[in-house]
């Protein structure tokens, strides 16, 4: 398997030579950041004909509601005069606005939160209420009530402009990720050095703070669309001419939906971009979870007015991440549902600038939460983790990118070149955190229950940092958390029909990416092929690493252990044969064979001695157990294959390996008399025998089957290893 590696330049993406500098002639956008006002005099009469209060006083004072069961639709805004110029605010708005391609089992679409509003003088969007009035409003699948666009416009240097588009959702069923109300934005950014804006930089939402962001830089087109994310709303863009589709590579003579730069993952996953996209649309399967709150599942919540028809179908969803055995074996795929458009499309949305809405003070609601599943040495613990939501004009430290909008630029490569070109202050930002996540699975070329190989996954799953309330989806088999704080973190990863994985990280200050997992990789098994491996070195200060590898899988965990104590859990599959070393805080090193079988529950690991004396009787036993079962397969074999069995090859490895246990074993007797020298003398003469069973084993070609010679090569390659660690230990850790 191939480490993670992130492909990075320093070069400009694009010749800069030639571009004008002057500002547009009539340019009404400043460098500061401002919300852009359009004469929408004609909405506010109509909007609050409908919605039962009066029109906004001069200067732009509160709306004001009255409580309705059922709140009417808003009216299309309507301009009541014409932009000044082509940078404009809401020229600009206008021209630039995108095109919303939902799922067909979408429910929560882009709605306008003033319709939730009831009280003027407590300006609060309450979620009980919102999604009540919403239901009772949403009659017809085919109109979703008050489909509203909000946008907001600000200068952050001269020559460029960004116009944010927002979509508000009273409610977001994501996965795990469940909340009340849900802002959801794109950026359109432009270049206003000429006459007329040209699009510089496309980048859509990925909806949380630590995931990547879908980017495209010098789009080649100037209209971009979203394509929401089931439940979520996540904007993945669409950028060439299938605007329906995020294309996530290069199709022919189709460019890609995003230039985010590339991570390489692993084996044939090599330049994957580093953008979530949109995962059931490009064929992912993604589990989501049903809401629930104080014990009942959401729609029969007593303050609720709603049903289980009006959240996402039952296909799509299981009852809990951590009750399942299995994975989901499948689930259906992604359907085109309505076009909402500015000026087309099944449902044409109202654009409005955001400072109508500004004067809402909060969006409320009990705090939904998710249980996620952390391995503990005693017994799995649950931690009920929450998943926060902010809106645009907060003061959450969050929302800085409502003024900022370089802030939810998360490509670096795009953030550089943003600066480079129009001389931005570009903010310091976290690693990225990544990792392939990998399915734990027997080997068919291992004996029985003596190995397992890692394999992909099917479904995706969840990982969080318990440092951050938001849970990241993986995509394409790969965890990414962007923007990381330097510092130590717990990450914890679940998904439906895998035991849990949790380790701990440490991100370093200014490194850019960081590997999470033994080189690059986190090894997840299926709850019904799981045993938990306690990792206990209590008596010896504590572990500060355990590194576990499989026989055939290589190493499948290589981190310090999870529980501030030192203590640890991890999951294994039963189907393997593991070496276990645990590193405890004062550097000493222990080495344990774990062999669960299918009933099995072994012991701590941790607990035994440490130094070379440890590592030889490793040995004794590693030998044992290896000579044993292969006598046990060659037996086997030569029932099934004898006439083409090389049965001087295959006597000939026994022999060697019968060699290098004696070897050990005289080994291990003269550190029992104090002479580590010739301890050392007889390692090494065990060393050379499994140089001679290895190369048996090679030459033998047909006459050894692969499954015996693969067990040959595995376990001499691991025996070895010990070997040279033993001769470099001293006789007992200082």
């Amino acid at each position: 398997m191939d480490d993670f590696e992130q492909t990075d330049t320093t070069e400009p993406l694009v010749d800069p030579d030639g571009r004008e500098t002057d500002d547009a002639p009539g340019s009404t956008i400043r460098r500061r950041p401002f919300v852009a006002t359009a004469a929408v005099g004609v909405l506010e009469g109509l909007l609050s004909l409908c919605l039962g209060r009066p029109p906004q006083e001069q200067g732009g004072s509160t709306p004001t509601t009255t409580t309705t069961a059922t709140p009417t639709p808003t009216a299309a805004a309507t301009p009541t005069s014409t932009p000044a110029s082509a940078n404009d605010a809401r020229a600009l708005a206008e021209r630039f606005a995108p095109d919303l391609y939902f799922d067909r089992d979408e429910r929560w679409f882009p709605t306008d939160p003033r319709a939730f509003v009831p009280d003027a003088d407590d300006p609060v969007v309450d979620g009980f209420n919102a999604l009540n009035d919403y239901v009772a409003a949403f009659d017809d699948p085919d109109a979703p009530p008050f489909p509203t666009v909000f946008y907001h416009v600000v200068s952050p240097a001269d020559d460029l402009s960004v116009v944010q588009y927002w979509f508000y959702s009273v409610f977001d069923q994501f996965t795990t990720n469940f909340h009340w109300h849900d802002w959801e934005v794109l950026y359109v950014w432009l270049d206003t050095s000429g006459g007329e804006p040209t699009p510089v930089l496309y980048v859509g939402s990925a909806h949380a703070r630590s995931m990547p962001n879908n980017e495209h830089l010098d789009p080649p087109s100037e209209t971009v669309s979203v394509i929401a994310e089931l439940g979520s709303h996540s904007s993945a863009i669409g950028t060439n001419r299938t605007r329906d589709r995020f294309e996530r590579y290069p199709a022919g003579d189709e460019p890609a939906d995003v230039t985010n730069a590339p991570v390489a993952a692993v084996a044939g996953s090599e330049g994957l971009p580093l953008a979530y996209g949109l995962p059931r649309g490009e064929g992912l399967t993604i589990p989501y979870v049903v809401p629930e709150l104080d014990g009942d599942l959401l729609f029969d919540h007593a303050a609720l007015r709603v049903t289980a028809d009006d959240f996402l179908p039952a296909s799509l969803a299981v009852d809990s991440l951590t009750d399942l055995q299995r994975p989901p074996s499948s689930f259906p795929p992604r359907r085109d549902g309505l076009v909402f458009g500015f000026a087309g499309g099944d449902v044409a949305y109202d654009l409005l600038p955001i400072d109508e809405v500004t004067y809402i003070e909060a969006f409320t609601g009990p705090q939904l939460s998710f249980p996620f599943a952390v391995p503990g040495f005693v017994e799995d613990r649950i931690a009920h983790h929450l998943s926060a939501a902010g809106f645009p004009w907060s003061d959450d430290a969050d929302q800085a990118r409502f003024d900022e909008p370089i802030h939810d630029v998360t490509d670096a490569r795009h953030r550089r070149e943003l600066g480079r070109r129009y001389g931005l202050s570009v903010p310091d930002t976290g690693a990225t955190v990544v990792a392939g996540v990998l399915a734990m699975r027997p080997n068919d070329a291992a004996p029985a229950n003596a190995g397992i190989t890692l394999a992909s996954l099917g479904t995706e799953v969840v990982a969080l940092f318990e440092s951050d309330p938001v849970a990241v989806p993986s995509s394409h088999g790969h965890v990414v958390l962007v923007d990381v704080d330097d510092g130590e973190h717990r990450l914890v990863v679940n998904g439906a029909g895998y035991a849990p994985y949790a380790q701990r990280l440490d991100v370093e200050r200014g490194v850019d990416l960081v590997r999470a997992g033994a080189g690059g990789r986190l090894a997840l098994v299926e709850t019904a092929d799981a045993f938990k491996l306690p990792v206990d070195a209590a008596a010896r200060g504590g572990a500060a690493s355990v590194r576990v590898r499989d026989d055939f899988g290589g190493t499948v965990y290589d981190a310090p252990p999870v529980e501030e104590d030192r203590r640890s859990a991890i999951y294994l599959h039963r189907a393997g044969a593991y070496v276990v070393e645990v590193t405890d805080v004062t550097g000493n090193v222990s080495v344990e064979r774990v062999r669960p079988g299918p009933t099995g529950e072994p012991a701590p690991a941790g607990q035994t001695e440490t130094g070379k004396a440890s590592v030889v009787r490793f040995l004794v036993s590693y030998l044992r157990e290896t000579s044993r079962e292969y006598e046990a397969e060659l037996d086997r074999v030569a029932e099934t294959r004898e006439a083409r069995l090389d049965f001087a090859a295959a006597d000939e490895v026994g022999q060697r390996f019968e060699r290098a246990l004696g070897a050990v074993f005289e080994a291990d007797a003269f550190l029992d008399e104090g002479l580590p020298e010739e301890a050392d003398g007889e390692l090494r003469t065990a060393f050379g025998h499994l140089d001679a069973a290895r190369t048996v084993a090679r030459n033998a070609g047909d006459g050894l089957p692969t499954t015996l010679r693969r067990f040959v090569l595995r376990r001499v390659q691991e025996a070895q290893t010990r070997i040279r660690q033993a001769i470099d230990l001293d006789v007992v850790n200082a």
